[in-house]
């Protein structure tokens, strides 16, 4: 009976480490609304894989918007550092030239960043990020730019 406390105790005790080292490394995410459909469904988890070492464009990122609460939103990056990113007659374009492979559902309406947030181009250390349901989704379109800090991590597709 002794020993066998002692190995649940190591067990449960080895559980909780492994527990607590993937914490630092992996969070859980429920993805709320339907900015991301279809890559994305209302309700759906997803795993972050916090402090990426490197994020590129298309990538799909977890980020706290400062501006609104602090609250998590799940979206993909668009525009990197230097980019100019804008949309008209439903096709978006970046640098200038049209980009139809991101995830979408639907024609992308008019925007500009300088719409939006006052300048033309992304700035050192932001990013732009749009949801893949660009008619229904709240992103830098509406909350302007990313700044690194802000992101939580990189979502698993």
């Amino acid at each position: 009976m002794k020993k066998q406390l002692i190995l649940g105790g190591v067990s449960l005790a080895v559980v909780i480490s492994l527990v607590l080292s993937l914490a630092q490394f992996f969070e859980i995410a429920s993805v709320d609304g339907q900015s991301m459909k279809p890559t994305f469904r209302n309700n759906e988890m997803v795993v972050v894989m916090k402090n990426p070492t490197r994020l590129k464009r298309g990538d799909v990122i977890a980020l706290q918007v400062p501006s609104m609460a602090d609250k998590t939103f799940i979206k993909r990056i668009i525009g990197l550092p230097g980019d100019t990113i804008y949309a008209s007659g439903g096709v978006l374009y970046i640098n200038d030239k049209p980009i139809e492979c991101f995830d979408k559902q639907g024609p992308t309406p008019k925007f500009s960043p300088l719409t939006s947030t006052g300048q033309n181009s992304v700035p050192d250390k932001k990013l732009f990020v749009l949801g893949d349901n660009r008619q229904k989704s709240t992103d830098s379109r509406t909350f302007g730019f990313v700044d690194y800090n802000d992101i939580i991590g990189k979502v698993g597709l």
